[in-house]
């Protein structure tokens, strides 16, 4: 498996392990798993060009990267208060898994996008936040 391609992983996989915690009135996971989705968005817009997928992508983490590092700070939070009866959000593992496949076929159609060192570099901010 490519690098890129197992960063995206990873930050899904932070995602996910973000997403067992018990439900609020709010959910900033599905706001940040929304963001991830904006951003699997952007890199099949523009699948052909990966000069402009890794521009698109850079603008986009630049313009959200302080919201996505307030979600996960209160995603964190919500873990860190959740009692032992936390469940798994069902709307959350489908839409995660949808992701994880969205990535695949990228990978697969579009080798020279995964690939990119410009676009694995515009992403860079966002998998900091999960470290």
């Amino acid at each position: 498996m490519k690098r890129f391609s197992y960063s995206l992983y990873i930050l899904i996989v932070g995602v996910f392990m973000l997403s067992i915690v018990t439900c609020g009135s709010t959910d900033p996971r599905v706001e940040l798993t929304s963001h991830i989705e904006k951003i699997v968005s952007i890199l099949k817009q523009n699948h052909d060009d990966a000069d402009k997928a890794a521009t698109a992508v850079k603008a986009y983490v630049s313009d959200n990267l302080n919201e996505i590092k307030s979600l996960v700070g209160q995603i964190r939070e919500m873990d860190s208060s959740a009692d032992a009866g936390t469940k798994l959000d069902v709307r959350m593992v489908f839409v995660q898994t949808h992701l994880i496949d969205s990535i695949d076929k990228l990978e697969k159609d579009d080798p020279g996008l995964m690939n990119s060192s410009k676009v694995e570099e515009a992403l860079e901010p966002l998998f900091e936040v999960f470290k």
